[in-house]
C-alpha cells in the first residue's frame, strides 16, 4: 500500500522526499506510517520555518541531507518497529500461595511445641498433627527445613513430658525411674527442640516477610 502526502513546495522537493519514504515504510501498519510521515514532516516544517526567508534548492537540499535519505529514515523506522514487535511480552507476576503470609510460621510451630508438650491428651495430639501438616504444607520452608521441625521440635519436647509424668508418679509414691537421668536429658531436649523452633520460625517470618520461595 502506498501512501501519499499533501504536502507542497514550490520546490516540490520535500514532497517527492515524503513519497518516496512513504513507500518504503509500506511493511508498517497504517497508523504506524502515518506517525512516522507527521514526525518527519513536522521536522521538515520546522527547520523551514526558522529560514528567514523564502527557502532555496540550496536550504531545501541541506535540509533534507540532515533528516537523511528516505531510505536511511525508513531503516530506522522499520528497526525500531520490528524490535517493540519481537520485544517479549513482561510475564505476569507470581501469584503467592495463602499459606506463605506472615501467620503461617508462628501458628504452625505454636501448635506443634503445645501439642508436643500436652500429647496425651486428644486434643492436643489433634493440634499438633495440624501444626506438622501446615508447616509440611506451606511452601516457605524447604523439604529438609519441614523435616527437621516436624520431627526435631516434638522429639526434644517429648522427653519434657514424659520427665513430667515420671516426676509426678515418683511423688505420687512410685518407683524412682532414672530422676538424675532425666534431669540430663530434659535440659538437653529443651534446649535443642528451643533452637530448632528459633531457626524455622526465623526462617518462615523471613521469607513469609520478602516471599522468597526456598529452593
Amino acid at each position: 500500500m502506498t501512501m501519499t502526502t499533501d504536502y507542497t513546495d514550490h520546490t516540490g522537493r520535500t514532497a517527492r522526499y515524503l513519497d518516496d519514504l512513504a513507500r518504503l515504510l509500506d511493511p508498517l501498519d497504517p497508523l504506524e506510517r502515518a506517525e512516522v510521515l507527521d514526525t518527519v514532516r513536522e521536522h521538515l516544517d520546522s527547520m523551514i520555518a526558522e529560514l528567514d526567508e523564502e527557502p532555496t534548492d540550496a536550504d531545501i537540499d541541506r535540509i533534507l541531507t540532515s533528516l537523511g535519505t528516505p531510505g536511511q529514515v525508513a531503516e530506522a523506522a522499520l528497526a525500531d518497529w520490528t524490535n517493540r514487535s519481537a520485544s517479549p511480552t513482561a510475564p505476569a507476576p507470581e501469584q503467592r500461595p495463602a499459606l506463605s503470609r506472615a501467620w503461617v510460621p508462628p501458628v504452625a510451630l505454636a501448635a506443634i511445641v503445645l501439642g508436643s508438650l500436652t500429647a496425651p491428651f486428644i486434643l492436643p495430639v489433634v493440634i499438633l498433627v495440624a501444626g506438622i501438616v501446615l508447616l509440611c504444607v506451606s511452601p516457605l520452608w524447604s523439604p529438609g527445613q519441614k523435616a527437621l521441625g516436624a520431627i526435631g521440635i516434638p522429639a526434644g519436647l517429648i522427653p519434657i513430658l514424659i520427665a513430667s509424668l515420671v516426676v509426678v508418679q515418683t511423688s505420687a509414691g512410685g518407683p524412682d525411674q532414672g530422676l538424675n537421668a532425666w534431669a540430663v536429658i530434659v535440659p538437653a531436649s529443651a534446649i535443642a527442640s528451643l533452637a530448632i523452633t528459633a531457626y524455622v520460625l526465623v526462617v518462615g517470618i523471613r521469607r513469609a516477610t520478602g516471599w522468597n520461595r526456598p529452593d
